[in-house]
C-alpha cells in the first residue's frame, strides 16, 4: 500500500500521509534510535559493562534502516543500447544503489508508455537517473515528459550523461560511489527540510 501511491488516513492530521512523507518520517525514527542506541553504548562502554541491551538496540535499528530502504527507490533511465561501456556503467551504479539498500528499477529510454506507468506506479521513486550519453536523445526526453505526466515529480540527475537539455540536469556524479552518496545526502536533505 506504501508504494501503490495511495495515501493513509491518520486521524490526528488534517491531510492523509503519503509514502514519501512516511519515509521521511522513517528516516527521523532511524536517526533517533541510532543516536539514542549510540549515546547508550557509549554510556555502557564508558562503565566497561557489557550490554545485551545495546545489541539489541542495534540490531533493531538494522531493521528500521532496511524498512526506511524499503521506502527509498530509485529509477534508472539507461540510454545505452546494451552492448556498450556505458551499459557496464549503468549496470555499475545499479548494483552499487543495491548494496546502498534503495530500491531500483532500471529501465530502457526506449520503454512504451503502459509499461513505463505500471512500473512507476511499482515503484514510486524517490529520484529518476538517466545514464548515459544517449539520454539528451528524443525519445529519452520523450520518456521524461511522460514521467512528469503522470504525476511523479522526484528529482531529476544525469549519470554519465552529457549534453541534456543545455546541461539542465544536474550531474549525480561521475562514479557509482559518488551517485549512491549524492542520493543519501539529497533524501537527508529534503527529510530535514520537511520538518524544518
Amino acid at each position: 500500500m506504501l508504494l501503490s501511491g495511495k495515501t493513509l488516513d491518520i486521524r490526528a492530521r488534517d491531510a492523509p500521509m503519503s509514502a514519501r512523507e512516511l519515509a521521511v518520517w522513517g528516516a527521523l525514527a532511524l536517526a533517533a534510535l541510532d543516536g539514542i542506541v549510540g549515546l547508550f553504548g557509549a554510556l555502557r562502554w564508558y562503565r566497561v559493562a557489557p550490554s545485551r541491551e545495546f545489541w539489541l538496540g542495534v540490531r533493531a535499528g538494522q531493521a528500521l534502516a532496511l524498512l526506511y530502504a524499503a521506502l527509498a527507490g530509485v529509477l534508472l533511465l539507461d540510454s545505452s543500447r546494451g552492448t556498450d561501456a556505458e551499459a557496464v556503467h549503468a549496470q555499475a551504479l545499479d548494483l552499487a544503489l543495491r548494496r546502498a539498500g534503495f530500491r531500483v528499477l532500471m529501465l530502457s529510454t526506449e520503454l512504451g508508455d503502459e509499461r513505463l506507468e505500471r512500473a512507476l506506479g511499482a515503484l514510486d521513486p524517490t529520484a529518476i537517473v538517466l545514464c548515459g550519453p544517449g539520454a539528451s536523445t528524443p525519445g529519452a526526453m520523450h520518456l521524461i515528459r511522460k514521467i512528469r505526466g503522470v504525476g511523479f515529480d522526484a528529482p531529476l540527475f544525469g549519470f554519465r550523461a552529457t549534453g541534456l537539455v543545455g546541461d539542465a540536469v544536474p550531474s549525480a556524479g561521475v562514479s557509482p560511489s559518488q551517485v549512491t552518496g549524492m542520493l543519501n545526502a539529497d533524501l537527508r536533505r529534503r527529510a530535514v527540510q520537511a520538518f524544518a
